[in-house]
This record gives C-alpha cells, structure tokens and sequence, in this order.
C-alpha cells in the first residue's frame, strides 16, 4: 500500500490490479486528495477495516483474488456503519455491457466511470460523491445535535420535561413488569412567583437553577433520573426506592438548598423547596401522568401549608416520628434518612445512647417541627428490638419494614413455585397506605438534616 503524502485533503482510496490505471489515477488526484492504493478486494478491504477515513473508492470490477462486485457485497453487508455507506465509484471497461453496470448499481455502487477515463470526468465524479458524503455527515450530527438538545435542559445539563416522561415511561413499565418499588419525587422553589420575574436564562435565575441541579446531582444513585420540568420545578424518579429512601433524599436536599446562600443579586434572600413524594402500589395500570399530578398536588398542598417541607405517603394514621438508631449502613447509603450533626450538613458518625432511642412520651407536632424526623428501623434493628421485647416500639413500623420483605417473598414464590400469589396479595392490601403531611422545616431542623 502506497500513501500520498499530501495532507488536510480528503482521502481516496484506489483500487486495481493495473499498477498503469492506479498510477493513471494518482497523477489525476494528485494535489487534490490523499490517496491510498491496493491491488485487489481483498487487499482493500483490509485497508478500509484498519482505516474509516476514506472520502470515497475508484474501484475495477475484474481483479483477481476479489473482485470489484465482491468487494461491494462485502462493503455493504458489513456490520460497519462506514463500510456500508462510503461512496463506491467502480471503473468498468469497453468491454462491461448495460447489465454488468445494473448490477453493480443493485450491488451498492454510487457511480461509474468508464477506461480509459480523463482527468476532468474523474475528479468531477469524484467531487460529486464526496460532497455528497460530507453533507450526509453533516446531516447527520446536526440531527445529533438536536436530539441532545431536545432531551436535555440547556440550563441545567438535567434531562428536560420530554426526555424524563419518555425514561419515566419505561422505568414504569419495567417495575410493573417485574413488581419493583418506584418513587418519584417532584421538587419547586417556593419563590417560584418571586423568581419567574427574572429571566431563567441568564443570572442569577441560571445560577439558582443550576445550583438546584448540582444538589440533585450530588444526592441521587446512578439509577436516578433527575429533570428539570419547568421554571424551578424539578423531578426525581427512583426505581426500586421505598418510602423510607425518598424521604431521606427529599429531605436531605430541601435542607442543602435551604443552607445555601444565594447570590446576592438575587431577588430572594433565600431559597426553599417543598417537596410530594410518591410511592405507588405498582399495578397494571399505574401511569407516569398520574403519579406526577399526584405529586405536583402534594408539593402545592406543602407550599399552601407555608413551604420548606415535604408531603408524602405513610401509615393510615399521624404516626409517631421514627426511631432514630442510625448504622454505619445506614451512614453509607445515598437513600436513608439519617440525622446529621449540628454543625454541618451530613450524617454523624456518633449514634445516641439506647435512652434517646426510646422517647418516654410521644413528641408534639410543635417537638417534631423542631427536630429532625429520624431513620425508621431497618430489619435488622427491628429483629433486636423484637428479641429485646421491644414489640410496641415496632408498631408504627410494622407496615413499612413487611414492605421492605415483599420483593424477598414475590422472589422466593416465583422461584420456588409456591403458588403463594393470593396470601401475598393479601398481604400486598393490609399494607396500602394513605398520605401522611410531614411538618414544616424551621430553621434549626434544617441545620440538623
């Protein structure tokens, strides 16, 4: 294989077993295009195989070892996307009829060109076919380029309101599929009237937004999809989330946007978000539509009820706020609800003595405005307090943690084939559960999440 040395041209690559035709086609090319040479298909076709930068082929139908039209086939049955699209220009002779040509064409050819060929005929051919590859290529990123543009927020680099219904769509359709817990959380700034006075597209509004973003971005698992819906209105959806896990996300951002200080030419001097939480008993027809509806009235009933809070689904009545016995688990999961230190957002590594665990009376509405919610028990932590006799310090928590054993069990049935779909659904029916407001955050709660 010889190279033209020339760069910055486009590159073609010729083909034949005439050492006279390829030599005829280097001195026509030269000064125009880089060019690469090989004696047969065979030869070119391992050519294009280490190289993808060929502009285009000038190809002869007879040669040994491979010919022209098998060399085509090769091409165009390839599983390369290049191979199967860079122009072909196949040189016939005096002696190739109408039909050859056909079926050359049938074949994948892009043009011919008849021996003994003129420097102006070839390069013309030439330049037709390339041009043509270069606007197909062209064509081609502009459709990339509004595709990402029409899935992704351009603000906050989140996906838009389009992309998150079209991934919230399957990620729906895959837990009713395979019966998976899903949790979706909708999220706006309860400024929102204050903030739809300056452009979201320039600062401060960008900076707010994008802020919003980088704290999402900062809480969420890999799974997560994030989206900036509108204005200053964002969405979470999290699959395989339970209850427990989406209010400790929820929280643990409304409090980092609480803490953070907004620029000073803002026309707020303070950013709050109100959170609805959704945790849905996943059926056939559970819709992405609905459960987003339901969680934008629970974030309108958060910032009616004054803002800076999160509503979500719990037990059928108020119940008592959640033990609070954080693990080193519970510290390293991204999900759980955990209580932080006082000075500093993020978990303690410090867990209380058994006596703060078992508050003597039950707390106010007022005592837990004021205080962080604390962690529910895992099953571990349920099971030592169902040893230590501890049973009415489980009550509240019944519901959840049998929940949190319903995958173990649909798993155990399915592969077990114990035909225990009924006692399940039963169970499934004792644990729904209706809506639950959390109260507001005041200002030392916030700094305690």
């Amino acid at each position: 294989m010889t190279i033209n040395p020339g760069a910055g041209n486009p590159k073609i690559l010729i083909v034949d077993d005439s050492r006279v035709i390829r030599m005829a086609a280097k001195k026509i090319l030269s000064g125009h295009y880089e060019f690469a040479e090989a004696g047969d298909g065979r030869e070119a076709l391992d050519i294009l195989q280490r190289d993808a930068g060929f502009a285009a082929i000038l190809s002869d139908l007879s040669m040994p070892n491979m010919g022209g039209m098998d060399l085509l086939q090769a091409m165009r049955t390839s599983d390369s996307d290049y191979l199967r699209h860079v122009p072909v220009i196949i040189v016939t002779g005096a002696e190739d009829d109408d039909g050859t040509k056909s079926n050359a064409l049938a074949a994948g050819a892009s043009d011919f060109i008849t021996k003994p060929f003129d420097a102006v005929q070839l390069l013309a051919r030439i330049k037709a076919q390339t041009e043509v590859q270069q606007k197909s290529r062209e064509l081609e990123e502009t459709a990339a380029t509004l595709e990402h543009h029409t899935t992704i927020d351009a603000i906050t680099g989140l996906a838009n309101s389009r992309s998150f219904h079209d991934q919230g769509t399957q990620a729906v359709a895959y837990a009713i599929r395979h019966r998976t817990d899903l949790a979706l959380i909708v999220l706006e700034a309860d400024q929102q009237e204050t903030l739809a006075n300056i452009e979201d597209h320039r600062e401060p509004g960008a900076a707010i937004a994008r802020q919003i973003a980088r704290i999402l971005r900062r809480n969420i698992r890999c799974e997560d999809i994030a989206a900036r819906l509108d204005g200053y209105r964002f969405a979470l959806l999290s699959p395989g989330a339970n209850a427990i896990g989406a209010r400790g996300l929820a929280r643990r951002v409304c409090a980092e946007i609480a803490g953070w200080q907004v620029p000073s030419v803002a026309p707020v001097g303070k950013i709050t978000l109100s959170a609805g939480i959704v945790t849905p008993d996943i059926h056939r027809d559970t819709r992405l539509d609905d459960l987003i509806k339901e969680a934008d009235e629970r974030v309108l009933a958060a910032r009616s009820s004054g803002g800076n809070q999160v509503i979500y689904k719990e037990g059928g009545h108020q119940a008592p706020p959640p033990l609070d016995i954080p693990t080193l688990s519970d510290l390293a999961s991204p999900h759980t609800d955990v209580p932080a230190s006082p000075t500093a957002i993020g978990p303690s590594l410090t867990a209380p003595p058994l006596s703060d665990w078992m508050p003597s009376a039950t707390p106010t509405l007022q005592s837990v405005a004021e205080a962080p919610p604390p962690a529910e028990p895992d099953l571990n932590r349920a099971m030592q307090l169902l040893k230590s006799g501890l049973v009415e310090r489980l009550e509240p928590h019944l519901r959840t943690l049998v929940r949190e054993c319903l995958p173990l069990l649909d798993h155990w049935n399915r592969t077990q084939n114990l035909q225990l779909e009924p006692e399940l659904d039963r169970i499934r029916q004792a644990c729904r559960e209706p809506e639950l407001e959390v109260p507001p955050f005041s200002p030392e709660a916030t700094s305690l999440l």
